[in-house]
């Protein structure tokens, strides 16, 4: 009897400890922090970098291009510059004399590179130091101006670009339509890819589409893009994989979509 009340003591205890691990508070890991800084350069008729200076920081996901305070650690100023004269840049010309110009970096606190790995892990880390390449097209009717973001990582590439939208407005109807119209896009680079599945996450002040595609061209690639829209700046995600991505990468790949949304 005396070991049976034991036992039974023992497990109420037991079951008392997960219910309380159960309602106590969870810590979620942070959300991965993008930054954008802008920085203001002059090249010279030899492709020399001059005057490279930090004009501000945006935080895309925000939802704002207004600068926030950030200060930058002095070895990333000196690597984006490093960066920057590497790249060999044609000047900007105004009057036919070299003009001040803009570029900018993705920039995510507490990247590290594994120094010596072939296959580095799928993450938005992999983008820190790359430099955006621009680019003018309409959608919808309306001009915009397209900053890209990409690097291929092994067998895989990630890319992330933004772009003002002079067509959406506060509904989420107006918002979608638009979002269906860059999917269009994204299909017919992705050499005229199909639509394997669509995910609509409609909220408040923000739309968000997750899709897939796959082109008829290749077999074993698959393109994934979550797409987020609000009043006036479109941000979208994607990155290119193999089928037969290991499970690993996939849970990646899956919590870096799931942040990636106005805050």
């Amino acid at each position: 009897m005396r070991i049976r009340f034991i036992i039974l003591f023992v497990l109420a205890l037991a079951c008392a400890a997960c219910n309380r691990a159960r309602n106590a508070p969870q810590t979620e890991e942070p959300a991965t922090r993008i930054y954008l800084p802008v920085f203001g350069l002059t090249v010279g008729s030899d492709s020399r970098v001059e005057d490279f200076q930090l004009i501000k920081v945006i935080e895309p996901l925000s939802g704002t291009n207004q600068g926030v305070d950030l200060e930058l650690p002095p070895a990333y100023l000196e690597a984006a510059k490093k960066t920057t004269e590497a790249a060999h840049l044609k000047p900007t010309l105004k009057d036919g004399k070299p003009a001040r110009t803009l570029t900018s970096f993705l920039h995510v606190p507490g990247a590290s590179k594994a120094s010596g790995s072939s296959a580095p892990r799928m993450s938005l880390e992999a983008l820190d130091g790359v430099m955006n390449e621009t680019t003018s097209f309409e959608l919808m009717g309306a001009g915009c101006q397209l900053s890209v973001f990409g690097r291929p990582i092994g067998v895989s590439a990630l890319f992330f670009y933004y772009y003002a939208v002079p067509l959406a407005k506060s509904s989420a109807e107006e918002r979608e339509a638009v979002i269906n119209a860059e999917i269009e896009r994204c299909r017919a680079n992705f050499g005229g890819a199909n639509l394997i599945s669509k995910k609509v996450l409609p909220l408040a002040d923000q739309s968000i589409v997750e899709a897939t595609v796959k082109s008829p061209k290749s077999k074993v690639l698959t393109l994934r893009f979550r797409v987020i829209c609000n009043a006036g700046q479109m941000l979208g995600l994607s990155v290119v994989t193999p089928d037969n991505s290991d499970a690993a990468e996939v849970r990646v790949l899956d919590k870096m979509f799931e942040e990636f949304r106005f805050r």
